[in-house]
């Protein structure tokens, strides 16, 4: 949820075992957005052991709402 800090990046430098690779991501659209899935495109596509990682995301101002909404629907 709105991993504006390049902190929320680091988890997925690498693949994770017994991980799933999707990542869902939600967030307000903006610059920190932005960054987050520009570090994570430069884990993906880097030569050396990229990582795999697929963000779902949804981006808009109700993030809040619609993560709640969706995770009861599970």
């Amino acid at each position: 949820m709105d991993p504006g800090h390049f902190h929320a990046a680091l988890v997925q430098k690498t693949d994770l075992n017994d991980v799933g690779s999707n990542v869902y991501v939600y967030a307000p659209q903006g610059p920190d957005l932005q960054a987050h899935l520009s570090k994570i495109d430069g884990y993906n596509h880097r030569p050396a052991d990229p990582s795999h990682w697929n963000e779902v995301v949804y981006a808009g101002n109700d993030f809040f709402d619609k993560m709640i909404k969706e995770k009861k629907a599970m």
